[in-house]
């Protein structure tokens, strides 16, 4: 055996045959069948992050929604951290329902108002003992000076980022003033 091993040596002659492209590309078919799923995860869709002096975080009050009405919030706090309280009154202490929102998408139309595409997850505390989690995608708008909120709930349709007035029906939509 020792003396094949070193007749091959002396040869000069690969060891192995070359590589052919089919072998090539099979590796290459293999490693990328290895690497797609890890890309696939790293990869997934991540909240978009806005700087802290955003004008759609802070306090938003409504007055006339002052009321024990579970779904409407006469106060609103949105901040950076992606977190949500709601107050069912302007002085309560407490929120009625506090959650988290992903914003998913932003942007600055011609009027430069401001539109956002958010997803809110969250329960009402300390109302209901069991804690559900509820989910709701939501298109707001802040207007151009900065004061007023817009909000439509239970937006499941597309987000195109050319609306206006005319093209999006806020029925249900809640308005708020920047406090």
């Amino acid at each position: 055996m020792l003396k094949n091993r070193v007749r091959r040596v002396l040869s000069l002659k690969p060891g192995r045959p070359p590589l052919r492209i089919g072998r090539v590309l099979r590796v290459l078919a293999l490693c990328l069948a290895c690497v797609t799923p890890i890309l696939a995860l790293s990869a997934q869709a991540r909240p978009l992050l806005l700087h802290p002096t955003d004008p759609l975080f802070g306090t938003w009050v409504n007055p006339s929604f002052d009321s024990a009405v579970i779904e409407v919030a006469a106060r609103v706090v949105l901040s950076a951290d992606g977190s949500e309280k709601d107050y069912r009154k302007v002085a309560d202490s407490q929120p009625y329902s506090t959650g988290t929102f992903a914003l998913e998408a932003a942007w600055i139309d011609e009027e430069g108002n401001r539109w956002y595409k958010m997803l809110w997850t969250g329960d009402y505390y300390p109302l209901r003992t069991e804690k559900p989690r509820f989910s709701w995608r939501y298109l707001v708008r802040v207007n151009a000076a900065g004061n007023l909120l817009d909000i439509t709930p239970g937006t499941e349709s597309v987000y195109p980022k050319d609306l206006d007035d005319s093209q999006i029906r806020f029925g249900a939509h809640k308005q708020y003033q920047k406090q």
